[in-house]
């Protein structure tokens, strides 16, 4: 029980690092368009 609570932690914290580098990429590529134009 202890490991899947883990697992249920870890899988929330990857996904929260996943949408965190999504939002960073799209920031980024902003910046380059803007800077561009």
């Amino acid at each position: 029980m202890h490991g899947y609570l883990s697992n249920a932690q870890n899988l929330k914290l990857s996904l929260r690092n996943i949408f965190c580098n999504m939002y960073k990429i799209k920031n980024n590529i902003k910046n380059i368009l803007t800077f561009k134009t």
